[in-house]
């Protein structure tokens, strides 16, 4: 029995999470709804019994673990459930009818970005005719920057006129669903705010310590305002001590993300470990007597907590608190803490609270990367002994960032597509300097009543805010800097993984057997890239596109593809990496060839492209054509006999008649995309239902895909 209570917490973790993953997988609660809580009920009865009956037969030894083992795995399954705003009987999830009315407090808040502000409202009650009836869930609310919106605080009462619409998923394939993400944090509607279609009902006055730590952290924000630093040098300082992203702009972030150093920007265990560094460091006179020692662990643990809470208690925080918090308990019972199961207590306790996190991008990396961290960097320190303090430091950092990388580099190129080459020698500067700006925000922070102190402490760290985003810009600027559109699927990273860890007990653990997983694994690599080369020489595509305004026409053939763009893509190359580079990446499109509508292009075999009279535009892909209309057809003035194509595309608000276009051109599907407006689309629609012609609307239904052999 003694045995049994000795099981590690990493196991108990482990069955913890296969008890969420069960749940997500197959939720049995809504099918048998008394067997989990049954069998968690008999495990729980049969450890009691084990309690009370010490003289248990060795050959039974096995039967506590089992039930342990029960038991976490159906706390997982039954937090889960409970998790699960679906699962409540008064969400706005069961109700049929549109709600254009209801009443809800601030839960998040607000987020400034570069033209509108968006936060978290909690349904109190919504409008059912002429009543309010008790509702549940949580809704995001959109509102346009401007003198209107109002200074709103955590828990304030609103009443919004304006219709709850669910949150739509992705338009394209291999676009970042923005539904499932939100669905991850319970909410499956948004709304938007106008200047007289919402109302403040009610203030919160009442003084909880999230509320408390919004106005800490607001007012923070008001003294990096007042500071005089540059936009995009005060967007990086409110990110790198605030944890508020929202004011930085693409370029910045996309330098960050380039060069491997966008943890940076992200408040979380670095953060939480340089301050514990500075306070160690500062506290260590304390490390005398056993009362000394407990003084020092204990304002070590409350300081910490005060940074998260200025911080405003978000959730990357709050996980490097917790694991530090554990981590310092130990050390004040003088207790030798294994490390990894120091992890497995506090993600075991974020997780109790919270089954949700599981799936968080934040909480796998960050737990990813400390693992690695405590498995591989003693390992890759002693590989090079550099002599002298600096090379040794250097080498120590590197050491660190390398271990970090490689175990969250197969998820990072899932997520993400690409890998920073130069994270090593970005690491080493930035990270340091980064070190140096916390505690230079503190002391601007501290000093902020002597104006004249202040005044300079601005300005010196306004001037290291710029000096370390230069640096980023500079390395972002290095030829190759970046590996980009990289495709690696589910399954790629977990033989990715595999092949890791094999490698990692072989070399740093020396376990032999470790070769035999490690052989299998690269044979299924094998084997799974042949497959999926395979499928790739057969494949070939018509995409058309669904985008806000624009028109986008792809065609794939292999590995190769031909994409047809409107201008505003070439202005802004940022929308291409929004909406459509995760389908070529999805379909492993090698180098895409990006075509202007108007920029005539001379024929890529097998691609065809066409001009006919009268501006028409005819695409074809082997056997499968789509001709393209625009504002400047005229049907009118084409003659002859009828136009043979597989598919019509309406776009650019294209002056045309249905009834004239089936005249003059012999089609199976006639599609419209988003560049033209609603009502013309709506007419055609009601068009085609009279003529009983198929019509696709890329605005309702997404992109239109068509696949063949």
């Amino acid at each position: 029995m003694r045995s049994c209570l000795r099981l590690s917490l990493v196991r108990l973790l482990l069955w913890f999470i296969a008890g969420i993953i069960l749940y997500r997988l197959a939720a049995l609660v809504s099918v048998f709804p008394l067997i989990p809580p049954l069998v968690l009920l008999v495990s729980l009865l049969g450890l009691l019994c084990l309690v009370f009956y010490r003289d248990l037969a060795y050959s039974c030894r096995w039967i506590p673990g089992v039930l342990i083992a029960l038991y976490y795995l159906l706390c997982g399954y039954l937090l889960t459930f409970a998790d699960n705003p679906r699962n409540h009987p008064l969400h706005l999830v069961h109700r049929k009818e549109a709600v254009d009315m209801c009443i809800g407090t601030v839960a998040e808040p607000p987020r400034p970005g570069k033209k509108s502000i968006r936060f978290t409202l909690s349904l109190i009650s919504v409008r059912e005719e002429d009543t309010f009836t008790r509702a549940g869930g949580k809704v995001i609310v959109y509102g346009k920057k401007g003198e209107y919106f109002p200074d709103l605080a955590l828990g304030d009462t609103l009443m919004i006129r304006a219709r709850l619409i669910p949150v739509s998923g992705p338009m394209n394939p291999g676009q970042f669903d923005y539904s499932k993400y939100l669905a991850r944090n319970g909410i499956y509607h948004q709304t938007y705010l106008s200047e007289d279609n919402f109302k403040i009902v009610g203030q919160y006055k009442k003084w909880t310590v999230k509320r408390m730590a919004f106005m800490v952290h607001r007012r923070l924000a008001a003294i990096l305002d007042e500071s005089g630093m540059e936009d995009r040098e005060r967007a990086t300082a409110r990110a790198l001590l605030l944890g508020d992203k929202s004011q930085i702009d693409d370029e910045t972030y996309q330098a960050y993300s380039s060069s491997g150093t966008i943890h940076i920007l992200c408040v979380s265990g670095l953060h939480v470990g340089v301050i514990f560094m500075i306070l160690d460091f500062l506290l260590g006179f304390l490390s005398g007597s056993k009362p000394a020692k407990w003084a020092r662990y204990l304002v070590i643990i409350v300081l910490i907590w005060f940074y998260a809470f200025l911080t405003g208690l978000s959730p990357s925080v709050l996980r490097a608190t917790v694991m530090f918090s554990i981590l310092i308990a130990g050390r004040a019972f003088s207790r030798s803490t294994n490390i990894y199961n120091t992890l497995a207590s506090s993600a075991l306790l974020l997780l109790s609270s919270d089954t949700g996190m599981l799936f968080d991008t934040g909480f796998q990396l960050s737990y990813l990367a400390v693992i690695g961290i405590v498995s591989l960097e003693p390992w890759i320190r002693e590989l090079l002994v550099p002599k002298g303090w600096l090379l040794a430091r250097i080498w120590g950092l590197m050491a660190v960032s390398l271990a970090a990388q490689l175990m969250t580099l197969p998820l990072t190129i899932f997520l993400f597509h690409q890998f920073p080459n130069y994270f090593l020698f970005a690491n080493v500067l930035v990270v340091p300097l980064s070190g140096f700006i916390i505690y230079a925000g503190i002391l601007l922070f501290a000093t902020q009543p002597v104006q004249f102190l202040w005044k300079i402490v601005c300005w010196t760290f306004g001037i290291m805010v710029k000096g370390m985003n230069e640096t980023v810009a500079f390395i972002q600027r290095l030829p190759y800097s970046t590996l980009t559109q990289l495709p690696l699927d589910a399954i790629g990273m977990v033989l990715l993984y595999i092949i890791i860890l094999a490698v990692i007990y072989l070399l740093v653990y020396r376990v032999k057997s470790a070769i035999y997983v490690l052989l299998a694994a690269l044979i299924f690599v094998s084997g799974y890239r042949l497959y999926l080369s395979q499928q790739m020489l057969r494949q070939k595509q018509l995409a058309v596109y669904s985008i806000p305004g624009a028109s986008a026409v792809g065609l794939i053939c292999e590995r190769r593809g031909v994409f047809m763009l409107d201008s505003v893509f070439f202005k802004d190359p940022s929308r291409i990496d929004m909406q459509l580079e995760g389908h070529w990446i999805k379909n492993r499109i090698r180098r895409p060839q990006l075509v202007s509508f108007s920029e005539p292009v001379s024929d890529r075999a097998p691609f065809i492209r066409e001009h006919t009279n009268h501006n028409l535009s005819l695409f074809q892909l082997e056997d499968v054509s789509i001709m393209l209309i625009d504002s400047k057809i005229h049907l009118k003035k084409v003659q002859g006999n009828q136009v043979m194509v597989n598919y019509v595309l309406l776009r650019n608000n294209a002056p045309v008649s249905l009834k004239e276009l089936t005249q003059v051109i012999d089609t199976e599907c006639i599609i419209a995309d988003m560049s033209s407006p609603r009502w013309r689309v709506n007419a055609w629609k009601r068009e085609a239902d009279a003529l009983g012609v198929c019509f696709y609307d890329t605005s309702e239904k997404g992109a239109f895909i068509k696949r063949w052999k």
